[in-house]
Order: C-alpha cells, then structure tokens, then sequence
C-alpha cells in the first residue's frame, strides 16, 4: 500500500459504522490521512473544497445521497475510484473502468484494489 506517500487523503463514504470505522483504523494504520463519513453531504463538508486521492465509496447509501453522481464529481478531478458494496447494484456504465470490492472484505481485499486504481491513474496499467 505504500503506492501513495504518507499522508495522502483519502476518503471513506461508508454509511454502516462499523465498516467505516474498520477501513478508518486501517488507513490511518498505514499512514494515511481519512475523512469517513457516512452521507454524500458529510463528505463534501469534510473534505472543505480538497479533492482526496482515493475514494473509498459505498455504492448504496440509503438516504445519505447518490453515489455515483458523487462520484463522478470525484473523478472529474482526478481522484481513483473503488465502490464497495454488499448488494452488488449495477454500476453506471460510465463509472464500470472503477473497481468493485464486494462486502465483507479485508485488507487483503480492498489494498490490491487501491494499488490497481492509483497504476490505472498513472497509467501503468
């Protein structure tokens, strides 16, 4: 995980506690710096104007906003996206190159999807 230098923001839109908590803990292990949240709202807020490197973001948010319209903002200005999910819901075609990481999952599971999207961003892959 050491493709982003420490300190790098990355940001955490999980709606259920406990799993926004686990992903916080283990970024932050990392040396990474996290805004997690659990509405679209609470993002833009945290982020006050900053655009974050990573994106970790649920894909269904009942009642906390649309992801996908989020996330194309995101994208716009560069940041790599990962949806995570446990439902598995249709990701618009426009958002389909991001990679989907199905819940429940590990470290072992969401790192490699956070190197491949910082080598797609750099045109590695």
């Amino acid at each position: 995980m050491r493709s982003l230098p420490a300190g790098t923001l990355v940001l955490v839109l999980e709606d259920e506690p406990l799993i926004r908590i686990d992903i916080d803990a283990m970024l932050r292990d990392a040396g990474f710096a996290i805004v997690a949240v659990d509405t679209v709202d609470g993002a833009r807020g945290g982020l006050a104007g900053q655009f974050p490197r990573v994106a970790i973001l649920d894909a269904l948010l009942p009642g906390g906003g649309d992801t996908f319209a989020f996330a194309r903002e995101l994208a716009a200005a560069g940041t790599a996206i990962i949806f995570v999910t446990g439902y598995s819901p249709a990701i618009p075609e426009d958002l389909a190159i991001f990679p989907v990481v199905e819940k429940p999952f590990t470290p072992d599971d969401l790192v490699p999807a956070i190197s491949a999207v910082l080598r797609r961003q750099r045109g590695e892959i």
